[in-house]
């Protein structure tokens, strides 16, 4: 159902704008940095990697816990060939190697158990941009969404105010990042520089 999202883009825009605002913003953002090495965290179906290797990133590396996502993910890139690898892993435990110009995740943190180890994780791997969303609670789509993932899926949802939110970002060092809150959550940008050696 997550890969089907982003099929009849002219609808989404409509209905879940916040989700491709988001997709464009991250490919604009790889753009306006030069990014050559693209992290994602929470790949899903590798959309957002096969927008950002089209857009000309050299190197983009996927992590997803979902294998079936990694799956589709993989199955979605092998035509970019040695530019894209997709890992079956936490985002925390994932084998990534080196530094990323860029590090971005979309929509993971609605699900993530420990969002301290995950973004921890993703700031460490970052020597450029860390981009991530978080969502907050909708009085609208959010009771139902949340019982349906509860007792669909077997998952626990997650959702982030202001107060919780700038204590996650301090607790991983990037407590100067620019948060804008946005329809369905926030959106975070954070300058991470790259570490000596």
């Amino acid at each position: 159902a997550y890969d089907r999202r982003y099929d009849r883009e002219r609808m989404q825009r409509i209905i879940r704008p916040s989700l491709l605002r988001s997709r464009d913003a991250a490919v604009g953002l790889a753009r306006s940095l030069g990014a050559r090495r693209v992290l994602e965290a929470g790949c899903g179906p590798g959309r957002l990697g096969e927008a950002l290797l089209a857009a000309g990133v050299a190197e983009y590396v996927g992590v997803d816990v979902s294998r079936a996502m990694v799956e589709r993910a993989q199955t979605r890139l092998s035509g970019f060939g040695d530019r894209a690898r997709v890992i079956h892993a936490p985002v925390g435990a994932a084998p990534v190697e080196g530094h990323f110009d860029l590090v971005v995740s979309l929509g993971l943190f609605d699900y993530v158990d420990d969002p301290v180890e995950t973004l921890g994780r993703m700031r460490v791997a970052c020597a450029g941009v860390l981009l991530a969303t978080f969502p907050r609670w909708d009085v609208v789509r959010d009771p139902v969404r949340t019982l349906v993932y509860r007792y669909g899926y077997g998952c626990r949802l997650r959702h982030y105010d202001e107060r919780r939110l700038a204590a996650l970002l301090h607790d991983c060092g990037l407590g100067d990042a620019t948060v804008e809150r946005r329809r369905a959550g926030f959106r975070v940008t954070a300058r991470v520089a790259r570490p000596s050696s």
